[in-house]
């Protein structure tokens, strides 16, 4: 009965062991980043194409603006003159956009410390994947090559200088660590968090791959019920979790809500509503 006992007894448990391999894990993350995007970050290259000639110009508008305390709703040098804030790709409220206003000096923002934040992007969506992944039960290794293959893939590499695009992509994988706990911990505190995180990732100025991010968050939904039923939960308890699912989505657009509705409004003003399909389409595949 001894050794029975011994033999079942649990493994010991090593205190501060998980937060110490996440602290070594987010260690060879950066130094990962570091290495991949060296020429950036040691400003012996740059990035090109859009970041040069429509990020950084709407970063360098909004954070001058913001610097002398003005909010860039009106934007003069574009046509006569046009709706800024509105539109939702100057992503004015996404707050790391504006920390920018600190790098702002009298020449306006400095294009090095606008890719350092975006290069932080990167990093963060590799570590926030590796996050994800081992709350849905991977291995160390498997999440980190997870979240290297998130951050380093093509999708990632190939849109570099898509830059609301590079914002959006942390967000995925935390907005999915924190509707997991939401789901199975029926948690207020991780519903609020997930609410917060789909507001910030709105706010990052991409509105496709938000529209995407809803489409993932419902299926992710799924998936953690189909787990429930199989597990052999009660009807009334998978009802109770899916609500506080739905309630964070619901939350987390109306705190976003600030940029949505200008947006909506000036999509409404604009020609595209009134375009013929065929105008639409231009330059698709079905087209070429």
């Amino acid at each position: 009965m001894a050794s029975r006992q011994k033999h079942d007894s649990p493994a010991p448990v090593i205190p501060g062991k998980p937060a110490s391999m996440t602290a070594w894990v987010a260690c060879f993350f950066a130094l990962a980043t570091v290495i991949f995007y060296w020429p950036i970050l040691s400003v012996q290259g740059a990035i090109w194409n859009d970041f040069i000639e429509q990020y950084l110009p709407y970063r360098h508008f909004a954070s001058v603006a913001l610097r002398e305390g003005v909010f860039p709703f009106w934007n003069p040098y574009v046509f006569s003159g046009m709706p800024f804030f509105a539109d939702i790709q100057a992503a004015v409220l996404y707050p790391l956009n504006l920390l920018m206003v600190m790098f702002t000096g009298r020449d306006g923002l400095s294009a090095v410390a606008f890719e350092y934040q975006i290069v932080a992007h990167v990093l963060g969506a590799g570590f926030f994947m590796f996050l994800f992944a081992r709350e849905l039960g991977c291995a160390t290794v498997g999440s980190m090559v997870a979240g290297l293959s998130y951050m380093f893939g093509g999708f990632m590499t190939s849109h570099i200088f898509h830059v609301t695009m590079i914002h959006m992509a942390p967000w995925f994988p935390l907005l999915g660590l924190c509707l997991v706990r939401t789901f199975h911990r029926e948690s207020l505190g991780y519903l609020s968090l997930s609410a917060m995180v789909l507001a910030t990732a709105a706010l990052a100025g991409h509105p496709q791959l938000f529209l995407y991010m809803m489409y993932w968050m419902g299926a992710l939904t799924l998936f953690l019920i189909v787990g429930e039923i199989r597990g052999g939960s009660r009807f009334p308890k998978v009802i109770r979790r899916s609500a506080l699912v739905g309630a964070a989505m619901v939350l987390g657009v109306g705190l976003c809500a600030i940029q949505l509705l200008p947006t909506q409004e000036l999509g409404a003003e604009s020609a595209r509503p009134g375009m013929a399909f065929e105008q639409s389409a231009e330059g698709s595949y079905a087209h070429l």
